[in-house]
């Protein structure tokens, strides 16, 4: 009972932080490596695929990253390396497979439930982002701030699509009675204006 009393506290914080820069960059919705699950051989593809990461060479780590699936096994660090060069050559889908193929290959890692979720963010798919971002917070213990941010950043974006969606679809006529239990669609004024101006 305490522990979800101090993530929902811990949530609400970060919604309140980030309610003035929703409009802003969204650094913490970037996706992150995978830490090595154990340190690696020198020479690895997984190694040069993360120095090639570091260096900014998208293209040839997303290459190094499928060498080491190929030749050194379905680790979730590939996999995930796989998919952080593919988000950051802006091909969105095949991260998304890679994220979601690492979740299925370490279920209890939050940073690949985080990357994922960043990546349907990114795609615009803010429910199930939301759903990945819970997944990371709830396996973090409510401890992991990228993933609290991310959640309560999502959030947001999903209210403020809801609202938009609610005035977009908010009727545009009333009812007009003519007569003893007798009534006709009134279009209102404000939708008339807007009509005309546009």
């Amino acid at each position: 009972m305490r522990r979800a009393a101090k993530m929902m506290v811990a949530v609400l914080v970060l919604m309140q932080m980030t309610a003035c820069n929703l409009k802003a960059p969204l650094a913490f919705l970037e996706p992150q490596s995978l830490a090595p699950e154990q340190p690696a051989a020198t020479g690895t593809h997984l190694d040069r695929g993360r120095t090639l990461l570091k260096r900014g060479d998208y293209e040839s780590a997303q290459d190094a990253f499928i060498r080491s699936l190929r030749t050194e096994g379905q680790t979730a660090a590939a996999l995930s390396g796989a998919g952080v060069a593919a988000e950051k050559q802006g091909v969105l889908n095949e991260a998304r497979r890679y994220f979601d193929l690492a979740v299925a290959a370490q279920p209890n890692s939050v940073i690949a439930h985080n990357n994922l979720g960043a990546v349907l963010y990114k795609m615009g798919n803010y429910f199930l982002a939301k759903q990945a971002f819970q997944s990371a917070f709830a396996l973090s213990s409510g401890e992991n701030a990228v993933a609290a941010r991310n959640l309560a950043i999502t959030q947001q974006a999903i209210r403020r699509e809801y609202s938009q969606l609610a005035n977009e679809t908010a009727d545009p006529a009333t009812l007009q009675r003519l007569g003893s239990g007798e009534y006709t669609l009134r279009e209102t004024t404000e939708k008339k204006t807007q009509k005309s101006d546009g």
